[in-house]
């Protein structure tokens, strides 16, 4: 994982207040995901992995040897409190190596979910500034968010031979219940597919009308 992308990580937490959660609740988090290494000579469970990174990029750790660093820090205490020890640098870059991303995913979208009680979702996507593909393309994600908090409670990677519309329902399929809430995204969503996705998992929406569904756009124009 490159540097640019842990920036991309933390400045998410930048424009809020401290996010409370308990390294309990992330390690329960991520207990089903599979562990990509050998199982002989491992140390350091997976979750365990996950928990120090994610603390420590909150923490403002923008390099995987700033993790460890913090991680050593911390091991003597809080963290050896949940039976979690320091793994070194190399380790972590080779377990980021090997996971199933698409799992981690869908478990810490569940986990981020947890933290948020709101009714309405943004779906909106953006270029990562800074971060790029090993192919050198642009990272472009696609992303959920509780419009009440900002949180980012879902993301998925937009590839370059594809575009947000395909990954509408991807996005939204990390979401186990939707019935309920709304859903907001602009005129590029205003999709027929969209609208009875939504409709079908109970969901509401609203949905910007532009030039993209001119027959739509006329008949609201008609309206008084």
């Amino acid at each position: 994982m490159s540097s640019s992308h842990l920036h991309a990580f933390i400045d998410q937490f930048e424009a809020h207040d401290p996010t409370d959660f308990h390294p309990k609740k992330l390690l329960r988090a991520f207990a089903d995901l599979p562990d990509p290494r050998a199982k002989r000579g491992i140390r350091h469970p997976l979750a365990h992995i996950l928990v120090i990174m994610i603390c420590a990029v909150i923490a403002g750790a923008k390099t995987l040897v700033e993790i460890a660093e913090w991680a050593h820090d911390t091991a003597r205490n809080q963290l050896a409190d949940y039976g979690i020890s320091a793994p070194h640098s190399t380790t972590i870059a080779r377990v980021f190596q090997r996971l199933d991303t698409g799992t981690f995913e869908f478990l810490f979208a569940n986990w981020a979910q947890a933290l948020t009680t709101g009714e309405a979702i943004a779906v909106d996507g953006k270029e990562v500034r800074g971060a790029k593909n090993g192919g050198q393309d642009r990272v472009h994600l696609l992303a959920a968010l509780d419009q009440d908090t900002g949180a980012v409670c879902a993301q998925v990677p937009v590839g370059t031979k594809t575009n947000e519309i395909t990954q509408f329902s991807t996005l939204l399929d990390h979401f186990v219940d939707l019935k309920g809430k709304v859903i907001t995204a602009d005129a590029l969503h205003t999709q027929t597919a969209h609208a009875r996705y939504l409709q079908a998992r109970g969901a509401h929406f609203v949905f910007t009308v532009k030039g993209n569904q001119p027959k739509l756009q006329d008949e609201l124009l008609q309206i008084p």
